[in-house]
């Protein structure tokens, strides 16, 4: 859903105001940001895996908390990778993409709201009428309520628009906000708005303020049950039950209601962006947080599920090391080769084809090699880097590269974010039980095994962070020769050493290795001695003959 400026509107794009232009401060906030989009990622994947493994949590609270880690998800991938593309380039987006944001972000706030009134009526129905729970809370009905929550968040995404597309937006173009939302759009608009504020607080009165009020009515019911509990226990278990969902509605709700009704109600918004971050990114982030750690049946699911982690990244390590000697041969061929020969010739170049199979071998996978051929280079044609890779690429084309700037974040967050989380996640797990361990050369041992993976782990994601998620306002090409000569040749050279020196079962193969090589070298030459002589004696006999 991306339609193109009206006619009517001259607006090609919109210029986003950051929270500040500190290059400090902008490197604080990537990070920040970054760890936290990372954090509601993970976080929310690991709900849904954990709830749809386990039987035993099928019921209608984590059927609607599986959907809700879904719009975390949605709702947290349609502002975080934008905002950190502009915390590293220009804080630009097209019409297009403003009107999705505005989309997908209507969305998914409608449909969290109606989520938070749906856990309310289940928790009230759980204790206030425990006797008709499954039958109130059936499959059926469980199913229709979230697609009654899904089809009337959609009706209603779709309604905000089509009267945002109605307008006309001749300027000006500057957006006081990190990303497109309907309040701080509406006053750029050169036609009246007065029909869509009518509309947004109409919107907002049904999702927030009736929403609220009957997530309130709800527990008002909840907690006079909960007072009737005769047994301190069971008080405290009812409490807790619902602790987790008020924390999050309170989170929710307080910065939703500052950002939509009160400027509805002529009242100022000075503090936007900051309530903003609240529900788009810290919510998304600290749900998976509140609903494990305060949860025991989660807690449960996910220590069972721990070992079938340990057994994946025993596969998944057991599968790196039996690939990681091939991949960084092929690594050091695509980029080493071309500059030997480069240091040699007195011209330094590469064809578009060859630059074009060098990332297709190197780190960047098909899809950017796609992406890059569709690009227009009319000059310069100058590379300053030693070998063809996307961030000094990006910047030749004369074509537009919004798209690639945000492929390639978002593939380096994945890839590389959420590797380097899981990464750290598994060595939680490993020190966890290192520790437990009585004897000290046990924990040596197990150190001492360990210790080589996180040698190469720090040393390359070091570099390829500095590569590609460092911002690339403050990219140098001169750093960025000197981090990509880690990964590209220093880190596969140091390799094969580093799994050799310190591993006690790979110096015993190269050990045998040795003596089976000793030994055929010492029978080796008896067999040239043999092949050279009957070669000898054939040729001289061929030699008489001809005589």
């Amino acid at each position: 859903m991306t339609p193109s400026p009206s006619n009517h509107s001259s607006v090609a794009e919109f210029t986003l105001q950051s929270f500040s232009e500190n290059p400090q401060v902008q490197i604080f906030l990537f990070s920040l940001f970054l760890g936290l989009f990372i954090l509601a990622f993970t976080g929310n994947s690991l709900i849904v895996i954990v709830i749809s493994l386990n039987p035993g949590l099928y019921t209608p609270m984590y059927f609607f908390l599986i959907n809700l880690a879904l719009m975390d998800v949605l709702s947290a991938s349609t502002v975080v990778p934008k905002l950190l593309h502009n915390l590293m380039t220009k804080n630009t987006i097209s019409y297009g993409g403003c009107i999705d944001q505005i989309y997908f972000l209507s969305r998914c706030m409608g449909a969290e709201l109606l989520l938070f009134t749906a856990m309310a009526y289940d928790h009230y129905v759980a204790i206030c009428q425990p006797l008709h729970y499954s039958t109130i809370m059936s499959k059926a009905a469980c199913c229709l309520i979230a697609s009654a929550v899904w089809a009337i968040s959609g009706t209603n995404a779709t309604i905000n628009i089509i009267m945002t597309v109605r307008l006309s937006f001749c300027g000006p173009d500057v957006l006081d906000h990190f990303f497109c939302e309907i309040p701080p759009s509406l006053p750029l608009s050169c036609s009246s708005t007065y029909i869509n504020n009518v509309m947004v607080l109409v919107a907002d009165m049904f999702f927030a303020l009736f929403n609220f009020l009957l997530i309130l009515v709800s527990y008002g019911f909840i907690i006079s049950s909960i007072l009737k509990i005769r047994s301190k226990k069971g008080k405290k278990r009812a409490f807790s039950t619902c602790s987790s969902h008020l924390i999050v509605v309170t989170m929710y709700y307080c910065p939703k209601i500052y950002i939509y009704i009160l400027p509805g109600l002529g009242q100022s918004l000075k503090e936007g962006k900051v309530a903003s971050v609240f529900y788009t990114i810290v919510t998304p982030a600290l749900n998976p947080l509140f609903y494990s750690l305060r949860n025991k049946d989660v807690k449960i699911a996910l220590k069972k599920l721990c070992p079938f982690l340990r057994k994946l990244l025993a596969i998944w390590q057991t599968d790196i090391a039996e690939n990681n000697g091939i991949k960084n041969i092929i690594c050091t061929t695509t980029v080493v080769a071309n500059l030997l020969e480069n240091l040699v010739e007195e011209k330094k170049a590469i064809s578009f084809v060859g630059c074009m199979t060098q990332m297709m071998g190197g780190l960047d996978s098909g899809m950017h090699t796609v992406m890059l051929v569709q690009l227009s280079f009319c000059g310069p044609n100058v590379i300053d880097h030693f070998f063809c890779e996307i961030p000094p690429i990006l910047p030749l084309p004369c074509s537009s590269i919004q798209v690639n700037e945000l492929m390639t974040l978002v593939t380096d967050l994945l890839l590389g974010g959420a590797n380097f989380f899981l990464t750290i996640m598994s060595y939680g797990f490993i020190i966890a039980n290192i520790l437990k361990i009585q004897s000290e050369e046990g924990k040596k041992r197990a150190f001492s095994t360990c210790s080589s993976h996180l040698m190469v782990v720090t040393m390359y994601y070091f570099a390829v962070f500095c590569a590609y998620i460092s911002p690339s306002a403050r990219y140098s090409p001169e750093k960025g020769k000197a981090v990509a000569v880690l990964y590209t040749t220093v880190s596969p050279a140091v390799n094969p050493l580093i799994y050799t020196l310190r591993d006690k079962d790979v110096k015993a193969a190269l050990r045998k290795l040795l003596v089976l090589t000793v030994l055929v070298g010492v029978a080796w030459p008896e067999s040239i001695r043999s092949t050279k002589c009957t070669c000898f004696v054939f040729r001289t006999k061929a030699a008489d003959e001809v005589a």
